[in-house]
């Protein structure tokens, strides 16, 4: 409630009248390092307005952490493994990101591997979220 009694909804109005319109709900958590294993038909409408299927199980995998410390710089890579779903078969993959931050700079890269821990190719779409909010 705000002061007066009033609910969030009688106290604050959106600036655009129908932003309603453009709200999709998903089934994933909106926190940094989310990986997605995707069709590779989903477009990017179809996968913002949450009408995507996801092929693998890396949503909600741990990372591992590897740390390494340098005299002007720290990597940490993050790994984890998991499974991904293509053409009726479950498939092994990795996802490794590599985070290389140097003192004295104020831009970073973060690249990422995905591997295909299976001897059959699989064809899907990565995607991957940095910030939270996919």
């Amino acid at each position: 409630m705000l002061p007066g009694g009033q609910g969030i909804s009688e106290g604050m109005r959106p600036e655009e009248p129908e932003v309603h319109t453009r709200l999709c709900y998903d089934r994933h958590r909106r926190v940094p390092l989310i990986n997605h294993h995707l069709d590779p038909r989903v477009t990017p409408a179809a996968f913002y307005q949450a009408r995507d299927r996801e092929l693998g199980n890396l949503v909600d995998q741990a990372y591992r952490a590897e740390t390494r410390t340098g005299e002007d710089c720290i990597e940490m890579t993050l790994s984890h493994d998991g499974a991904a779903w293509g053409r009726e078969t479950c498939f092994a993959v990795r996802v490794e990101r590599m985070i290389k931050v140097r003192t004295g700079y104020r831009k970073f890269s973060i690249p990422y591997r995905v591997t295909n821990l299976e001897d059959m190719p699989v064809n899907l779409r990565f995607r991957s979220s940095l910030t939270g909010a996919s």
